[in-house]
């Protein structure tokens, strides 16, 4: 099976290396030489996977990160994928990808002729904690770190309320010959150890889909027959007291009009004093970096509790660009803001009618509104 790493290029020799790409100016993957005085990025992933994977056999390195900013750009991502489509890659190791929302739709479509073709891809998540692409899709096996973990460990959360499944060692300690390198606590080099661990599977096993290799996974993690009952695992741990704030949900408005809204509104606030933090759901896909990603598969109810307890901010704004979702329960939302895309009924939002605010179209107007509705003794 072949395996392609995307990041800024292997710089070792090994049989199993049996090609050594970069992603040119004009689109071409050019053959490149090792660089043998840089044991960088790529190289440490390549080692991590190797130790745990020692058997194999034909791995191929797509270089498309620039060697001063260690930054890359979606074309030449959306190229190496393309590449690997072209050339019947069956596993895709990534510790790339982009936290910028208006770069997801691009890399998508890459993703969806991958799976199309059957290919399985490991994706680090952002060492932000930001919602990262390719990582946060559901068809994609997204990694983050677990500094409890060590060596070849790793836990299996489906339930992640951040979508990303698994928590992995990203502490490893490497010997090939030279000085050992013990790895940092990373998301990057928590990803090639569940790349290796399932290129073992695949490698061992017919797997018809994803679910299947989950399954497999799910069978030599550290939690092992216990993942299917851990909750909210991928969030740091909650405040040990209760906290409360009141929540904003802002519903049925088109995306454009969502965005610029929950910009202004989380302006004023923060401009009045108040530590307000933002969320927005995934449909909004042009989304603001500074506002937290709403995770697609969540419970809604369980995602703001989570929230309001993990900020312990002031307010919490909850943007969603279509219809908020049926089973809101009672008392998760305090105020519900409905835009002008709504379907002309009434929605069960979760508050009684006289906390429903119906948007006129003036930002300003709504903060006073919403100032007078909070602040009411």
């Amino acid at each position: 099976m072949k395996l392609a790493i995307i990041d800024n290029g292997v710089n070792m020799h090994h049989p199993a290396l049996k090609g050594n790409w970069v992603v040119v100016g004009d689109l071409a993957l050019r053959e490149r030489a090792c660089d043998m005085s840089a044991d960088d990025h790529a190289t440490l992933c390549m080692k991590i996977l190797l130790k745990y994977a020692p058997g194999c056999r034909e791995v191929h390195s797509i270089k498309i990160l620039d060697d001063e900013t260690s930054k890359g750009d979606m074309v030449k991502l959306a190229r190496a994928l393309h590449w690997c489509a072209d050339n019947e890659v069956g596993l895709i190791h990534m510790s790339v990808g982009s936290t910028t929302y208006t770069d997801f739709d691009e890399i998508r479509g890459c993703i969806d002729r991958l799976c199309a073709q059957g290919t399985f891809i490991i994706a680090a998540n952002s060492n932000r904690g930001v919602m990262t692409y390719p990582a946060y899709d559901s068809r994609v096996i997204g990694v983050e770190r677990c500094p409890s973990l060590r060596d070849g460990q790793y836990e299996y959360h489906p339930s992640a309320l951040n979508g990303i499944q698994y928590r992995a060692s990203s502490v490893h300690l490497l010997r090939d010959g030279q000085k050992p390198i013990i790895t940092p606590v990373s998301n990057s080099f928590a990803a090639p150890l569940i790349t290796a661990k399932a290129y073992n599977i695949l490698c061992g096993r017919h797997i018809t889909g994803l679910e299947e290799l989950h399954s497999y996974l799910a069978e030599e993690s550290c939690n092992g027959e216990d993942a299917d009952s851990v909750r909210d695992a991928g969030f740091p741990r909650l405040p040990s007291e209760e906290h409360s704030c009141p929540v904003v949900l802002l519903t049925e408005f088109e995306s454009a009009e969502l965005l610029r809204l929950l910009g202004d509104l989380h302006g004023m606030f923060s401009s009045d004093g108040y530590y307000c933090r933002a969320s927005l759901d995934a449909g909004a896909s042009s989304g603001i970096r500074k506002f937290e990603p709403v995770p697609v598969k969540a419970d809604l109810n369980r995602y703001i509790n989570w929230a309001c307890l993990f900020f312990q901010c002031d307010i919490l704004l909850v943007g969603l660009s279509g219809a908020a979702p049926a089973q809101l329960q009672p008392d998760t939302v305090d105020i519900a803001v409905k835009g002008t895309a709504g379907c002309g009924y009434e929605r069960q939002y979760g508050v009684p009618p006289e906390a429903v605010i119906n948007y006129a179209g003036e930002a300003a107007g709504l903060y006073s509104e919403l100032i007078r509705m909070l602040t009411v003794p």
